[in-house]
């Protein structure tokens, strides 16, 4: 009956806008983020909400194509809330 449940989901978006570094607020940077988000098990999904991300970041001037790793929270019922949490090794090595 839940073998259904057992297969998951993937898929893949961008997502764009503009930053601003503490020390030069003045000057309006370009970011943009491409992921593919992934889920293994309907089920595992319907227990923590939560989507496995990976793909590439580009922060104008802070980190240039660099990869990005992570998880996005898809909870739209309970809290209406989209959030991606990832990391990245920024152009200086950080």
């Amino acid at each position: 009956m839940f073998e259904n449940l057992k297969a998951g989901f993937k898929f893949q978006e961008t997502m764009s806008g503009t930053y601003h570094l503490v020390a030069r607020p003045e000057e309006e940077r370009r970011v943009s983020f491409t992921a593919n988000a992934a889920v293994d098990s309907v089920m595992k999904y319907m227990r923590d909400m939560t989507a496995a991300l990976e793909g590439t970041l580009e922060m104008e001037g802070f980190a240039d194509h660099v990869p990005i790793e992570g998880t996005l929270e898809i909870n739209p019922l309970f809290g209406r809330v989209l959030r991606y949490q990832f990391v990245f090794t920024g152009n200086d090595g950080k």
